[in-house]
């Protein structure tokens, strides 16, 4: 164990001094590679014993730094966090054929071209968050290994369900403090195991919001203009799955039946301060408690 040790720390010395030769001698015409190659992240996807990241965190690029592409193009990890990239551009990933994971947090991003995102066949983890994206890029949907896409802190209003659907894989989508005013149903999404959906635009929940989950899930909801909640749209947590909501948001059970399987979960339910909330003292009945006629309202749908 130890030898292998040592010939993998041997190993990777060896490919940071080849890169840093590299980064000072330019690849083109003096373009020089900004980033550093370093041993992958082992709490991410393409993490493990001999893959590779290219760390170019914190250094205000202007554009995705294709040079450094050109040196060692087989990582299976791209970190750029804190950059100033407005466009993730059509080319910019292509040499990457074996990338995990993307991060682009604490960016600038506006645009992701059309076309710049779709060869990335085995991408698991996108995180765009904390930029400027008005609306979910269409290039997410070609990426069907999907397990993570974050768009947190954002400007998105909608979320298109045609984007979301070949994201059969997703365990994590992460929407937090956007303008989204709707979610659409996502019971094609059964490995779905965290919906942060905190602090939106959302005045209503689909009532199949969820399908036949494998896992517990944990359902962010606080912080929405959200005042009434269906009991069918929650009824498929798995038991060990955690709701975090507003105290004052009302959970409407058609009757007896409904009522009785949502006490019978046994679901971690508190707000965003960390308080536990009393279930039961949440539940309302659509068959013996007045409510709002309106169609919208959680008794009508």
């Amino acid at each position: 164990m130890k030898f292998r040790q040592l010939m993998w720390a041997a190993w990777a010395w060896w490919v940071f001094l080849t890169a840093c030769a590299w980064a000072e001698s330019g690849v083109d015409e003096g373009v020089e590679c900004p980033c550093g190659l370093e041993p992958a992240y082992d709490n991410v996807p393409g993490g493990g014993e001999g893959n590779l990241l290219w760390n170019c965190r914190d250094l205000l690029l202007p554009e995705v730094p294709t040079a450094c592409w050109a040196i060692h193009s087989n990582v299976t990890q791209v970190d750029l966090f804190n950059n100033h990239i407005t466009t993730i551009r059509k080319g910019d990933f292509d040499a990457l054929w074996n990338l995990h994971y993307i991060n682009t947090f604490m960016g600038h991003l506006s645009t992701v071209e059309e076309g710049s995102l779709r060869g990335l066949t085995h991408l698991q983890h996108l995180d765009l968050g904390y930029s400027f994206l008005k609306e979910v890029p269409e290039e997410v949907s070609y990426l069907t290994q999907l397990q993570v896409l974050a768009l947190e802190y954002n400007y998105i209003t909608e979320v298109p369900v045609e984007v979301i659907k070949p994201l059969v894989n997703l365990q994590w989508l992460s929407l937090v403090r956007n303008h989204v005013q709707a979610i659409p149903e996502l019971d094609f999404l059964p490995h779905l195991t965290w919906l942060d959906l905190e602090a939106n635009e959302l005045t209503a929940l689909p009532a199949t919001l969820f399908g036949d989950l494998l896992f517990p899930c944990k359902l962010w909801i606080n912080d929405n203009p959200l005042s009434d909640v269906a009991a069918r749209t929650l009824l498929p947590l798995p038991g060990g799955s955690e709701i975090r909501t507003n105290a004052s948001v009302a959970i409407w059970a058609r009757d007896d039946g409904e009522n009785s399987q949502l006490l019978a979960r046994e679901w971690h339910v508190y707000d965003k301060e960390l308080n536990e909330l009393d279930l039961n003292t949440m539940i309302h009945r659509c068959d013996q408690e007045p409510h709002d006629p309106d169609d919208t309202h959680p008794c009508h749908m």
